[in-house]
């Protein structure tokens, strides 16, 4: 029981650890022989019920006190910009099965094309640093 209500209380789900947070979560025995004595560990605090908010996507590192968001690499190798300012990006589907695509198929695919949005590609620009 001590170690199931220990599981509970390490879990990051805060209803529960509000609710364990009023309760005893340790388990001990005062002696050798006798009954276990219930022993309090810690209260956790209850939180707050706040809206659900999305974790931030960029990463940022800190120069001295100037913060800057980090290049994402990963977005680095598959977006780059063009000479006039827009994003330009690969279209997918050539990678592999092109047997059975028709010429005009993959010549179409082949071709770049820029990103379409505008909050998209400010989003792309943010994390290619551009």
């Amino acid at each position: 029981l001590a170690t199931m209500l220990g599981r509970l209380a390490q879990a990051s789900i805060p209803s529960l650890t509000a609710r364990l947070g009023a309760l005893c979560v340790g388990v001990g025995r005062t002696g050798s022989a006798g009954p276990p004595a219930i022993s309090r560990i810690a209260t956790v605090p209850a939180q707050q019920a706040a809206p659900h908010q999305p974790q931030h996507l960029f990463a940022a590192r800190f120069m001295g006190n100037k913060s800057c968001l980090k290049t994402n690499k990963s977005a680095a190798k598959r977006f780059r910009v063009r000479g006039s300012g827009s994003i330009k990006r690969n279209k997918a589907g050539m990678s592999h099965n092109t047997g059975y695509k028709s010429n005009t198929r993959k010549r179409r695919l082949s071709s770049s094309d820029g990103v379409q949005g505008k909050k998209i590609e400010l989003r792309m620009r943010r994390l290619i640093g551009a």
